[in-house]
């Protein structure tokens, strides 16, 4: 139960980093539409790719999953995780204790060790 309140706060956090980047890009597109030039949008994107690394960084060490098949927990490499298939809980990762791949179930895991992998 105390997992699930940590990774409320967690998905709070990324909304509430979220919604200020939205505005910014409404902003940008309708600023392009009146002045009939797409060069905001554009530089809006360069904003948005430089605020989006760290925001991932900190979600993907935040969260953990667990396995369906061997209930181990584990944190995947960013990489792996980053362009795996998913949901909103889960996402579609292989297990580095059984070697599943499958839809894993999203976690709290800001106190696990990301040294648990194989």
């Amino acid at each position: 139960m105390e997992n699930k309140k940590k990774l409320r706060k967690v998905r709070k956090n990324m909304i509430f980093a979220a919604v200020p980047m939205l505005a910014i890009e409404i902003a940008a597109i309708v600023y392009a539409l009146c002045i009939h030039a797409w060069w905001p949008v554009f530089a809006y994107l360069g904003i948005a790719v430089i605020w989006a690394v760290p925001f991932s960084r900190y979600y993907f060490t935040s969260v953990a999953y667990i396995c369906p098949e061997c209930n181990h927990v584990f944190k995947p490499y960013f990489k792996e995780a980053f362009f795996a298939n998913h949901t909103p809980t889960t996402r579609k990762l292989t297990c580095p204790n059984c070697g599943h791949k499958g839809f894993c179930v999203e976690t709290y895991g800001g106190d696990i060790p990301a040294a648990d992998r194989k």
